[in-house]
């Protein structure tokens, strides 16, 4: 069992590395960046709203560093289950879920009216933020050719730090024009993105199910997924 199963790998991996690079891997990390990007972003924006909100339903001092500490043990919490729920399901609905969570959770921060509703709020949103991260980071990892991948991952991990700048370009901007609510909402974007997931990344696993002529050809995602196997 173990060695059909090793065998199995082997030949998804050696697909993968036959698989020339092409727009496919560029839509992928493109798509992967832009949920990092806000992945970042929505960690950094409590820290730009805090001021506005910490006048505006005073929230005395001892109650700050756990409103920000909160989401950390969120990620902590979604980065372990997610990485469990990854290796059952699929990457890339694992993804799909993360990003799902996390969006929309940052839209309903933005309507919150006290501190123990942002505060729920930003732990169920640090969870999805969490499981994002190493599941996302994992696809992009084993989709890339072994002669591309330190490269182009790296490139891809830099998006993170871009994030934690757009959040602090964005706070500056946005909330004394329209208010803190306004962070929140700009990071909900990305629920865009968990709608068409599935359709630009295919699931890994489905290349070991192709069957016939195809199984000895080069990998292709989008006849793949006319065969039913994204």
């Amino acid at each position: 069992m173990n060695h059909a199963t090793s065998l199995t790998e082997q030949s998804v991996a050696a697909r993968l590395e036959r698989l020339p690079y092409s727009r496919w891997h560029i839509s992928i990390t493109i798509i992967l960046g832009v949920a990092i990007f806000f992945d970042s972003f929505d960690s950094l924006a409590i820290a730009y709203v805090l001021p506005a909100i910490s006048r505006a339903w005073t929230i005395p001092p001892e109650k700050i560093g756990p409103l920000i500490s909160v989401a950390n043990f969120g990620q902590a919490l979604g980065a372990l289950f997610f990485g469990w729920l990854a290796e059952r399901i699929g990457r890339v609905r694992a993804a799909q879920l993360t990003i799902a969570i996390y969006a929309v959770m940052s839209f309903a921060c933005a309507f919150t009216n006290s501190y123990e509703q942002l505060f729920w709020c930003r732990f169920v949103e640090g969870i999805g933020l969490g499981g994002e991260i190493p599941v996302a980071s994992t696809y992009i990892s084993e989709i890339l050719r072994a002669e591309r991948r330190g490269g182009s991952f790296l490139s891809y991990q830099m998006i993170f730090p871009i994030g934690l700048l757009g959040a602090g370009v964005a706070g500056a901007a946005v909330v004394p024009r329209f208010g803190w609510q306004w962070m929140f909402i700009i990071g909900a974007v990305p629920a865009v993105l968990s709608l068409g997931l599935r359709y630009f990344c295919p699931e890994i696993a489905a290349l070991a199910r192709l069957q016939g002529p195809h199984a000895r050809g080069r990998c292709d995602p989008h006849r793949d997924r006319a065969h039913g196997l994204a």
